[in-house]
């Protein structure tokens, strides 16, 4: 066995210890490194159509109104059509991001919800982290413009609504249910190839079960006044849609509620609640009417009635697909599509096979249509269908392109315009410049005497004004003074109310001792100045 040398075993284990110096050093870089790479956070890339109000280090990343983390950097795409940033996020925020996660500019806006944003002005913009649910991490984010969108994790139903008005309604509006805010209008798309507007909008719980395979969704317009043939109406919504509108849904009435739908259910969006309504009435039957009146007034949309009862729209007006051939200088008519609706009639379910038999057999007995004037002020026109007995033919005349045909006649319209024009002829037969010249005398003459009504006014104000007629309130108040001192002198218990008292006691003794010689006055005048003869006493006769 051999020994080694002390110096020799002294240099290996000073030489390994070398080696573990480098060794250490490593591995405390690389855990400060990793150390230093956690405290930072997460580096998400996020790409954007524009940069504007966003600077790198100020503008910072929130959820749910928390800074959980800062834009550290931005500069263009390769392509040079877009702007990427790269957002540090803090520590632990990492577990919001999946493939559902959106981040999205906060900017101040005007929307259907009013002015939105307005911290913004003085803190400028920020980028919003709205947290996701499933799906992998992308390599990068799009950020997102516009209103802020429901979280996917939250509780309700995303459906879709067309419309082939595009600016029916825009993203933000809110969705209501018999006026009360369920929910809200999350994007709205143009389809370029469809020709229709695509929305997407979000019904949370508990009222995503309200949102059926039944319901019907029509815009609802804050105020909205509609002209037509029952008149002008004027709208004025709930005070929620007053000023922006909304989408409402509702169940039609009388339908049943059907069953909830799940996401991406697709659903039409109507103009308004009335078009809404006419939608039910999908079953109908198409007619041709030819008219000889004038049709100005008469738009499609316009009721067709059965004796007050709505039975039908007018859906053309004119209609060309009429396919009959006529002449203007031989008694042109103007040909109208109608849609008989089965499902407005009374005892008639819609889609019943026997409608169109029915229609026929009216037809048969008579059955004409007139033009009438739903509104004098607008000028509508509506038609009136009413039966039977006069006109009646053995079968029902059928266009050239197979519409069956509805007749038609005069109605009172032109009896209306008749009389209308004999009321203007008359008018204007009328002695028109002799009664303006006997209408400007006598307002000529009126006007002086008015003039002088005036003037007798002015000069009976002057009488009433002048010092003579000032000073009589206070000459008759001085004679009513005077008066009354004089009836209070000649009150009972006055010694002038004792004296006339006696006085006319006195008086009344003299004149009933006259009474005799009045009397004899009165029989003989000459009582005064002939002395009476005494009467001879009477002698007795025998018999």
């Amino acid at each position: 066995m051999t020994r080694r040398h002390p110096d020799a075993v002294r240099r290996t284990g000073a030489g390994a210890a070398i080696w573990l110096l480098p060794l250490m050093a490593l591995l405390l870089g690389g855990g400060s490194l990793f150390m230093h790479l956690r405290q930072q956070g997460t580096l998400v890339t996020v790409i954007a159509d524009r940069a504007d109000g966003i600077k790198a280090g100020k503008t910072r990343v929130k959820s749910h109104s928390v800074d959980v983390g800062v834009v550290e950097s931005t500069r263009l795409s390769d392509d040079l059509e877009h702007v990427v940033m790269q957002l540090r996020l803090k520590p632990g925020v990492s577990r919001l991001l999946s493939g559902e996660s959106v981040f999205r500019r906060v900017e101040a806006r005007a929307g259907p919800e009013g002015v939105t944003g307005l911290e913004t002005l003085l803190r400028g913009d920020w980028i919003a982290l709205e947290p996701g649910g499933k799906g992998p991490r992308p390599a990068a984010y799009r950020l997102a413009d516009g209103e802020a969108t429901a979280s996917s994790r939250a509780k309700g139903v995303r459906i879709g609504l067309t419309t082939p008005d595009a600016g029916l309604v825009q993203a933000g509006e809110p969705v209501l249910f018999q006026g009360y805010r369920v929910g809200q209008v999350e994007h709205c798309a143009l389809d370029a190839k469809a020709r229709q507007l695509f929305c997407r909008a979000f019904i949370r719980a508990p009222y995503d079960h309200l949102v059926t395979t039944r319901v019907r969704f029509h815009k609802e317009h804050g105020v909205a006044m509609a002209a037509g043939a029952s008149g002008i109406h004027l709208k004025v919504a709930s005070v929620t849609t007053l000023l922006s509108g909304g989408v409402s849904f509702d169940l039609p009435q009388g339908m049943p509620s059907g069953v909830p739908v799940k996401n991406g259910a697709m659903y039409a969006l109507y103009g308004d609640r009335e078009a809404e309504e006419e939608s039910r009435f999908t079953q109908h039957t198409d007619y041709v009417m030819y008219f000889e009146d004038t049709v100005r007034g008469l738009l499609p949309g316009a009721p067709v009635e059965f004796r007050g009862v709505r039975v039908g729209t007018v859906s053309r007006v004119p209609f060309p697909g009429a396919g009959e051939a006529q002449l203007l200088h031989e008694d042109y008519r103007i040909p109208v599509a109608v849609r008989i609706e089965p499902g407005r009639l009374v005892g008639m379910a819609e889609g019943d096979a026997d409608a169109r038999e029915q229609m026929d057999a009216l037809i048969r007995r008579g059955m004409h249509g007139t033009l009438k004037i739903a509104d004098l002020v607008t000028g509508a026109l509506y038609i009136e269908l009413d039966c039977c007995g006069k006109g009646a033919t053995s079968g029902v005349q059928v266009t050239s392109s197979g519409y069956p045909v509805i007749p038609s006649l005069k109605g009172g319209l032109i009896q209306v315009q008749q009389g209308l024009l004999s009321a203007l002829d008359r008018f204007s037969a009328l002695p028109a410049r002799e009664l303006l010249t006997q209408a400007t005398r006598t307002l000529t003459q009126g006007h002086q005497t008015l003039r002088d009504v005036q003037m007798t006014l002015d000069a009976l104000n002057r009488t009433l004004s002048s010092p003579a007629v000032q000073r009589l309130p206070a000459d008759t108040q001085q004679t009513l003074r005077t008066l009354q001192g004089t009836l209070q002198s000649v009150q009972p218990g006055t010694v002038a109310y004792t004296r006339m008292v006696a006085d006319l006691q006195r008086l009344n003794q003299a004149l009933l001792q006259l009474q005799p010689v009045l009397s004899t006055l009165n029989s003989r005048s000459n009582a005064l100045v002939v002395e009476e003869k005494p009467e001879a006493d009477p002698v007795p006769v025998a018999r």
